[in-house]
């Protein structure tokens, strides 16, 4: 990144997790509290915080997938009435739940097919 700083029009996007990352510089240099987040605004001038999922986004997500014709037709009907014990089941992240999703489908599949 150093290399890229003297360069106009460079824009840099950062995926971290803001909470460790002041605790890393608290530890790294003995900071007291609050500095941490002066030093980090030298280097983030816009940061974008994401919001933790909870239960009901997910629920949302799922019912999202299901009008919108994203889970194949076949399925919807197993997944809605599941839908509680999906969103109960898995980490309150968006790819945990296509990723779930996706493997009770090809589960189903492979054992439709070795029937």
């Amino acid at each position: 990144m150093k290399i890229f700083l003297s360069f106009d029009g460079i824009i840099f996007i950062l995926g971290i997790d803001y909470d460790r990352i002041v605790n890393l510089i608290s530890k790294k240099y003995k900071t007291s509290e609050g500095e941490e987040y002066e030093y980090l605004k030298k280097f983030i001038q816009i940061p974008i915080l994401l919001t933790e999922w909870n239960q009901d986004e997910i629920l949302n997500l799922i019912d999202d997938f299901l009008e919108n014709d994203i889970i194949n037709q076949g399925y919807k009907s197993i997944i809605g009435e599941n839908k509680e014990i999906i969103a109960s089941a898995i980490k309150e992240n968006p790819r945990e739940i296509k990723r779930f999703l996706n493997n009770v489908i090809i589960s189903y599949e492979v054992k439709n097919q070795n029937q």
